[in-house]
């Protein structure tokens, strides 16, 4: 007889509902995890880390070469031919270290193309670059600047002209919306939620990133029944922090359901549990230091409540 995937999938429920209710507080969900993909390997998710593995492989780098331009694992190189006649010459020029562009880069309006080049530096960290199609029609000694601080070698001198020829030049046939904001926008006739590493729903042969997310105060960690176990045990039965929770959870439904965002106020004496509930709050969308530390200037003020607001909460 064939297997019932629905008495498997019930089965796996109650292994895992059971270990956790046991052994979780001895051992810890880490150990747990360990334990159960080892016997479900199918229900593993791959890490970040595996996930950009994969993605930069060598055999799943996206290198890109055009006329007189090729792209591989040693860098760009470009055939120059020089002279003319009989003493014409093509002698091939390093121009800089590997790279991928990733994609033509535009907002939601058709408005700022860019390319979206991502490369590793020589500690082998991986980084990403939106270069404005503007840019190539600028400085050129600025543009190469702005790639080497990230550990994208270039090569100096008259050289470095042809990097901008060949951006300019090359074809590239993927698509990528950059918005403004994390939250809800809509990308043509489709409506996602973007946040900074990953976006829910999704535009067909679309990527979609969120501009300028370095110092973004979300962050995810662990699982959610980590969560509930942690901060939703400790504030279960507790009408204000349930209440602080609530609101987080609540913001990204307002635009949805057609209403405005706002702002609660805790108020009261020292020692009474506002800090805790706010830093519960806190903990539903990520690092508390970053939601909980507003700065001093009504400029600042503004951006730190933009940042925060823009997810609909």
């Amino acid at each position: 007889m064939p297997p019932d995937n629905g008495l498997r999938e019930k089965a796996k429920q109650e292994i895992r509902e059971t270990a956790e209710r046991h052994l979780g507080d001895i051992h810890g969900t880490a150990v747990l995890d360990a334990i159960y993909f080892s016997i479900f390997p199918e229900d593993a998710t791959p890490s970040n880390a595996e996930l950009d593995a994969v993605a930069l492989a060598p055999d799943a780098l996206q290198y890109i070469s055009s006329g007189i331009y090729q792209m591989g694992s040693k860098g760009l190189v470009a055939a120059v031919t020089r002279g003319s006649g009989d003493k014409q010459t093509t002698e091939e020029r390093w121009i800089a270290g590997p790279f991928e562009i990733l994609g033509r880069v535009r907002d939601p309006k058709g408005e700022g193309w860019s390319r979206l080049l991502r490369w590793r530096d020589d500690d082998k960290r991986v980084h990403t670059s939106a270069v404005s199609d503007a840019d190539l029609h600028g400085d050129v000694s600025a543009l190469c600047a702005k790639l080497a601080s990230g550990g994208l070698r270039i090569a100096t001198g008259y050289d470095r002209q042809y990097l901008v020829r060949y951006l300019n030049e090359v074809d590239v046939e993927n698509r990528v919306t950059v918005v403004p904001t994390t939250g809800w926008h809509d990308i043509g006739t489709e409506k996602v939620f973007a946040l900074p590493d990953h976006t829910i729903g999704s535009v067909h042969d679309e990527i979609i990133i969120v501009k300028d997310t370095i110092n973004s105060p979300f962050e995810s960690r662990g699982t959610l029944a980590d969560w509930q176990n942690g901060v939703g045990s400790l504030v279960a039965g507790h009408s204000r922090p349930v209440f602080a929770v609530s609101a987080a959870i609540a913001g990204p439904l307002l635009g949805q359901l057609g209403m405005e965002g706002g702002g609660f106020n805790f108020y009261g004496e020292s020692s009474r549990g506002k800090t805790t509930a706010n830093q519960a709050a806190a903990s539903v969308w990520g690092i508390q230091s970053r939601w909980l530390s507003p700065p001093i200037t009504k400029v600042a003020d503004d951006g730190f409540i933009l940042r925060r607001a823009s997810a609909g909460r």
